[in-house]
């Protein structure tokens, strides 16, 4: 009597596992490549596990008996020993074949429901080799209608963000169910691949380098001033050494400088940078004026300021002479000293024919 092979249904049910494992990742791989929509996506992950299930059953021949056992037809000797899971040569290849269709038929189908979503005019083979790749380049386009929606997630039943003028150069970074992926008011949201035009990568346009004035000296004696940056240009005189130069610019090694109210050149290698140099202003020159006092007992103090010592008084009529401005005070001669009276009380005049100061000594 030959020996039958009995399976506990663990060990069916790890079977069982293995398979919806691995379809299921399957599955899930074609449904990222292809994006599927959820609904799709469950009615092949649901036709696939039954007829995998279906096919196990079939290929291992096996039937539940009424102890809850898994059981095998056929023995375990050595004349039936490929016959173990009951395969036979024939039905093995036919179902090898029905399982292989099954699944080509799946792949075609779920492609052919994708590739309408394709208008790229590269091969088919490209496209597949693009789409496994799985990674989405960044594109660049225009769009191409008026008041184009800029939504919130990759579909019409998604809420409205804002929307686009015709000609708005856009920046793609990936494509889900024909839409684009953008960014619109610093976030993430989708257009519709139907109105946009793929154009070349934009051209950054680097702005202009901010040049720092600096300062330097020349190093060399006749040094070539030139009307572009490079010894090729017209040389429009020479320096000599020691001369100051503010540069404002460097082009080539060039400095660029002001010489003779003309825009020139100078070679930066003859020229030692410096710091910036401190300019000083000159000391106000003031041009010595004449009045008269308008007011008796005129305080003459010793600063520019009421807070200063009284060195004396003037009366009314007084004739000055005035070599300096500070704070609302004059700057006059007192008893040979230097000292300040307020100009509120002297009225400037003329240069007097004769200046004799009346005083008084506190």
């Amino acid at each position: 009597m030959a020996i039958k092979k009995r399976f506990s249904r663990k060990t069916l049910n790890i079977i069982d596992f293995v398979w919806i494992f691995f379809t299921m990742m399957i599955i899930l791989i074609i449904k990222d490549v292809y994006n599927l929509n959820f609904w799709v996506y469950l009615c092949i992950a649901i036709s696939t596990l039954l007829i995998g299930q279906t096919l196990v059953r079939k290929i291992f021949k096996v039937k539940e008996n009424s102890w809850g056992l898994y059981v095998i037809k056929g023995g375990l000797t050595l004349k039936n020993i490929k016959n173990l899971t009951e395969v036979r040569k024939g039905s093995l290849k036919t179902k090898v074949v029905i399982a292989t269709a099954i699944i080509a038929m799946t792949f075609v189908t779920v492609g052919g429901l994708n590739s309408t979503s394709y208008k790229s005019s590269t091969s088919r083979i490209d496209k597949n080799i693009k789409i496994f790749a799985s990674v989405y380049a960044t594109q660049y386009g225009v769009t191409t209608t008026n008041n184009l929606s800029v939504r919130s997630g990759a579909g019409t039943n998604y809420s409205i963000l804002g929307s686009m003028k015709t000609g708005t150069k856009v920046i793609m970074t990936g494509k889900t169910n024909n839409f684009y992926k953008v960014t619109y008011n610093s976030k993430t949201a989708y257009i519709s691949g139907q109105y946009v035009k793929i154009t070349a990568k934009l051209e950054v346009v680097k702005p202009p380098t901010v040049y720092t004035t600096q300062y330097g000296v020349t190093t060399t004696n006749n040094l070539s001033v030139r009307s572009g940056a490079g010894t090729n240009y017209s040389i429009l005189g020479s320096m000599k050494t020691g001369t100051k130069v503010i540069m404002t610019g460097k082009t080539n090694n060039f400095y660029k400088v002001t010489y003779n109210s003309k825009i020139a050149y100078i070679s930066g290698q003859y020229v030692k940078i410096t710091v910036k140099p401190v300019v000083v202003k000159p000391p106000t020159v003031y041009t010595t004026q004449y009045g008269i006092t308008t007011t008796n007992n005129l305080s003459v103090r010793s600063g520019a300021g009421t807070n200063y010592s009284i060195l004396g008084s003037m009366q009314s009529g007084t004739n000055v002479i005035i070599t300096g401005k500070t704070n609302n005070f004059y700057k006059i001669t007192f008893f040979s000293k230097t000292a300040y009276i307020s100009a509120q009380y002297v009225k400037i005049t003329v240069k007097p024919e004769l200046a004799l100061a009346v005083v008084s000594i506190d």
